[in-house]
């Protein structure tokens, strides 16, 4: 997982420090043993990273050259549709209270949107850079249902003990490394949550009203990562709350009580399910939330087509 760790380093320098903590803390497998499925998800995840970020960070880029490289064509559709403008890098159909036509304002304009095309990428490729954690936290998850499936192929109830006391010292250390995993990521994500409902609504605004290749690379390139990101969400929303019922279903009504009560203890754990979060009780990542937020940036698509009619 190379890319998104060089990713991360790039876009944010300022917590490097704190970077490389986590990832050390999430990569070390010491301890508890290296899942069995760990390089397949490493390598499924390191493509996500590389096309996600390459696809918003050259796309972004050439989006906004658009105006460079096509000036003629774009001052035409701006002259055509003043506050309809969809192409240019002029993507999110925003009116703004200067003449962008002609002249060096034009050229600052572009400028103006390049400079958001780079955030566009920075926010980009630090959301991408939580999936891989996320994911780090999934494969620990599969891990610790495999090593209760075979718990109890053992006889002997103090070997048993001595496994089961062990899974449940693996579930409270991913429990610890997703709250890591929270408070590191938590001041971006809750950005997301707070902004994606009306990014994605502009720019739905300008694939209905102009839909071209540019105004539906550009919504897919905004949708897809938190899209994916809350996909890897629910696997861990749905994982960890199916290590409960891995455990209940173990042969625990053969074994001494010293056993039954940890696997009491292992089970209420989990009744608290494991989330990718954001602050302020603002949601988790989940495929749910992801609905509510393209609803939202529906819901604002037509607000705003009401205004304009």
């Amino acid at each position: 997982m190379h890319t998104y760790v060089i990713a991360n380093f790039v876009v944010l320098k300022y917590r490097k420090v704190e970077t490389k903590k986590l990832f050390k803390d999430l990569e070390n497998f010491d301890k508890f043993g290296i899942p069995k499925n760990l390089k397949k998800v490493s390598r499924i995840v390191d493509v996500l990273c590389t096309g996600i970020v390459t696809y918003g960070g050259v796309g972004y880029v050439l989006f906004s050259l658009m105006g460079f490289i096509d000036y003629e064509n774009c001052i035409e559709k701006d002259q055509i549709a003043r506050n309809n403008i969809a192409q240019c890098g002029f993507t999110f159909k925003i009116s703004y209270p200067y003449d962008v036509t002609e002249g060096a304002l034009l050229y600052l304009h572009l400028i103006f949107e390049m400079s958001t095309s780079a955030l566009f990428i920075f926010g980009t490729q630090s959301l991408m850079s939580g999936l891989p954690a996320v994911e780090l936290i999934n494969v620990r998850i599969d891990h610790l249902a495999d090593l209760l499936n075979v718990m109890m192929v053992e006889e002997n109830n103090d070997i048993i003990w001595r496994k089961l006391r062990f899974c449940v010292m693996y579930h409270i250390h991913i429990i610890k490394l997703t709250e890591q995993v929270n408070t590191y990521y938590r001041p971006g994500t809750t950005l997301v949550i707070i902004s994606f409902g009306i990014i994605v609504g502009s720019t739905l605004l300008a694939v209905f009203e102009d839909c071209t290749i540019l105004t539906v690379a550009c919504f897919f390139g905004i949708a897809g990562p938190v899209g994916v990101l809350c996909y890897s969400g629910q696997r861990m929303y749905q994982k960890s709350l199916a290590i409960g019922d891995t455990a209940f279903g173990l042969e625990w009504y053969n074994c001494n009580k010293k056993i039954i009560k940890d696997i009491q203890f292992l089970i209420m754990r989990t009744k608290k399910p494991l989330t990718f979060q954001g602050a302020w009780g603002l949601g988790e990542f989940t495929l749910e939330t992801f609905g509510k937020l393209m609803s939202a940036g529906y819901k604002f698509t037509s607000l705003r087509t009401s205004i304009q009619q």
